[in-house]
């Protein structure tokens, strides 16, 4: 559904000769002047300021409607200033809010200074905790137990780095609504599973848990799954054009071994998904093994590993290797 999405919105820009803002492009806009004046101020989630000077905004918005509909609202809304339109599907429309305008931070902190007995405490700060990693780009969360308190660090763009510090009965608190919720509720070393995003997340975000038992304590490891990453067009990863058009004769060849290598979050699956989703699914038989499967493509094969029936990466690439 994301896919179709971006499809339709690219192509409403170029029937409409407007811009089309690309879902990878959101970490690329600078925001820096639009935070304190007038066009911050007159945000909207359906209309959501991308770039601005002293005499013209530009405004993303999701669809034509959205245009014939408040052509006329946009002038008045953003007057004196001369509105552009962009054409964005409605998941990076929400990106956009989100990460510039929902100030996911502030929420924290006000979680954070709740009433700690409450008896929602726990799951407010977690959700408010996983709110502001999806909406600001993190691809996961890091809980970390010390001797006498708890640590939340977050990874964005293959960096981690501090961010919240908790009461150890605070951290116990997070980390065993983790691990029920994860139905991970006995951990003797380590063990992996999948965590409930709060409903407004469901529809793009899921969340992967790592549970592992040390000296100090419970730790934890989130993995942030946005769907949305499944639409990225390769052309739009940042490759120069020699390095495209040598990736992609590789990948168009009958033979070899591509290895995509780096640290957690800097865009591995994303990549390998952009340049697969380039091969039609329809005339070639495409076969992943995951661990787990993070995007789901309609017409791929698609196996995680370790699976219920015992299978291993070895065996399911043997398996695959005889079909070819």
């Amino acid at each position: 559904m994301l896919e179709d999405s971006e499809q339709i919105a690219r192509a409403l820009a170029g029937a409409n000769r407007l811009e089309y803002v690309d879902p990878r492009r959101v970490d690329d806009l600078n925001f820096t002047e639009l935070r304190f004046d007038l066009v911050r101020q007159r945000a909207r989630e359906n209309m959501v300021p991308i770039a601005s000077d002293r005499h013209r905004v530009v405004v993303a918005v999701a669809d034509e409607t959205v245009l014939a509909g408040t052509a006329v609202d946009l002038r008045t809304h953003w007057a004196p200033y001369e509105v552009v339109p962009a054409i964005a599907s409605r998941e990076t429309l929400a990106t956009l809010w989100r990460r510039l305008y929902a100030d996911t931070h502030d929420a924290v902190l006000r979680a954070e200074a709740a009433e700690v007995d409450g008896p929602t405490y726990a799951r407010d700060l977690l959700e408010a905790l996983l709110r502001h990693a999806c909406f600001t780009g993190c691809s996961d969360l890091h809980f970390t137990p010390t001797e006498t308190a708890g640590m939340v660090r977050l990874r964005r763009d293959g960096l981690l780095q501090p961010y919240l510090s908790a009461t150890r009965a605070v951290y116990e608190r997070l980390v065993g609504l983790i691990a029920n919720e994860g139905a991970a509720k006995e951990v003797t070393t380590t063990r992996e599973a999948a965590y409930p995003p709060p409903p407004d997340l469901a529809a793009r975000y899921g969340f992967r848990v790592q549970l592992t038992q040390t000296v100090r304590g419970m730790a934890c490891v989130i993995r942030v799954l946005d769907r949305q990453s499944a639409v990225v067009a390769f052309d739009s990863l940042g490759f120069d054009a020699a390095a495209t058009a040598t990736i992609r004769a590789w990948a168009g060849g009958s033979e070899g071994l591509i290895l995509v290598t780096g640290p957690t979050g800097s865009g591995k699956t994303t990549s390998l998904f952009a340049l697969m989703r380039e091969t039609d699914g329809l005339t070639h038989a495409i076969h992943t093994v995951e661990n787990p499967v993070e995007l789901r493509c309609a017409m791929w094969h698609q196996s995680q590993i370790p699976s219920q029936t015992g299978v291993s990466e070895a065996d399911a690439f043997r398996t695959f290797a005889k079909g070819f």
